[in-house]
């Protein structure tokens, strides 16, 4: 089928560049209702993905579509309707990438590939063991997804390359009850290895999270230091890599300049912040030996002791800027810092200690977030006190002028780095 399509490629004179990206799939979904099992399935899935590059009047426009088994013989068509909407875009020339050496990373779980179905009981009754030696909560559903994922991707420049990785997902809720009042946490993992998941910490941590939300209170408003930790943090430098982005610097919209302070004028009081896109870790969710336009994995650090060193490139926008490419994000690495978890939730006056928000969500360009508080804890002195609801509100380029970070890591799916960061003084809106 591969050999058949670059036949028809081949004999288009108005598809002047392309990239095929081939993926198989296949695995088990296990779906529990407490600890009993609601539905097992078997997947088995391909599918192509055809980019389409088309050249026009000194400008070069694109187009994908899918092309599923059996659907071969509306290839030309499709083809048809992929230039006419290419010959809508008028975007300055790139080119594709050409081949070249890959990295041999860690990415497949040769459990998994050897039998998900036996790996996934083995999740689930690591899951359900670690629950029961915590506080009491009850499980309301599990869901666990393991697979093994192959992609073959060809393109117009001769590259002609094949990766492997397994995707092991893991998504539970939980109820903690006390009389007539209930409280419900919810978590969803993803990793490249089972061995990854750390199921005995990350269970027994959210069945405290549950059990402490049900004598919860609203935060009180006001400015205060506030802790951010593990499954929270990776969101809050969306900012950072959307200004670090050659995407961003050609459109005008990146206020980051090589070699110059991310912080601008402003003063920096706390850590310096070193972030780096890796897409070599073993075993990360973003790791891979190439991208989905066959540009290689990569180690490139972004920024270094809150300096821009370097922009993140795809083919297209380093071609425009004139630039290596580095192809599409990797693992976000962020160096640790010096002061250990347990002395960032110490200190004078209050502090708010996040550990789960309802969605965080920065807005990449201005930076500016609000999200309303999941879980959190009230540190005054020896005083603790479990909240919720409420939100805290600020920017994230103006809260790391002046933020700590801890130096225990942690890997968290995409993210590596520090497993807590304080921050000075954000906005807490409850009562």
């Amino acid at each position: 089928m591969l050999e058949r399509i670059k036949g028809v490629l081949a004999q288009r004179a108005d598809v002047h560049d392309w990239t095929l990206r081939w993926q198989m799939k296949k695995g088990i979904q296990l779906y529990l209702v407490g600890d009993q099992t609601e539905n097992l399935r078997s997947i088995s899935t391909e599918r192509m993905v055809l980019d389409v590059h088309h050249d026009h009047n000194g400008f070069r426009g694109s187009s994908s579509f899918i092309i599923l088994p059996g659907e071969l013989d509306t290839l030309a068509a499709k083809l048809d309707e992929a230039v006419f909407m290419a010959s809508l875009s008028r975007n300055p020339p790139y080119t594709l990438p050409r081949p070249a050496a890959c990295p041999d990373v860690a990415t497949l779980d040769e459990s998994v590939v050897a039998d998900p179905l036996a790996a996934a009981w083995t999740i689930r009754d690591s899951l359900l063991e670690a629950l029961a030696t915590g506080p009491r909560v009850k499980v309301s559903s599990i869901e666990l997804f393991l697979n093994q994922v192959d992609t073959r991707l060809h393109n117009s420049q001769g590259i002609e390359a094949i990766k492997s990785g397994t995707e092991v997902m893991v998504d539970f809720v939980l109820i903690a009850a006390n009389g007539h009042v209930e409280s419900e946490v919810h978590l969803a993992l993803e990793r490249r290895q089972v061995a990854d998941l750390d199921l005995e910490h990350i269970a027994r941590r959210y069945a405290q999270y549950a059990h402490d939300s049900l004598g919860a209170v609203l935060p009180k408003t006001g400015r205060y230091a506030v802790l951010v930790s593990d499954e929270t943090l990776e969101n809050l430098f969306e900012p950072f890599l959307f200004h670090a982005s050659a995407a961003a610097k050609y459109r005008q919209m990146s206020r980051f300049a090589l070699g110059e302070s991310i912080f601008g004028d402003r003063m920096v009081r706390g850590d310096k912040l070193t972030l780096t896109s890796d897409a070599t870790i073993p075993y990360g969710v973003r790791t891979r030996s190439f991208d989905d336009e066959g540009v290689a994995g990569q180690q490139v650090c972004l920024i270094r002791a809150g300096l821009l060193e370097r922009y993140w490139a795809t083919q297209r926008y380093a071609d425009y800027l004139q630039i290596a490419a580095t192809g599409q994000l990797g693992n976000i690495v962020v160096a640790p810092g010096s002061v250990p978890f347990a002395e960032l939730r110490e200190g004078e006056g209050t502090l708010y200690h996040i550990v789960a928000f309802s969605d965080l969500q920065p807005d990449p360009v201005t930076a500016n977030f609000a999200a309303e508080i999941r879980l959190g804890y009230r540190i005054d002195g020896h005083s603790v006190e479990a909240i919720k609801g409420g939100s805290v509100s600020g920017n994230v380029f103006e809260a790391f002028s002046d933020a700590h970070l801890s130096s225990e890591t942690i890997m968290v799916g995409a993210y590596k780095g520090p497993r807590a960061i304080r921050f000075r003084d954000l906005t807490v809106a409850g009562v």
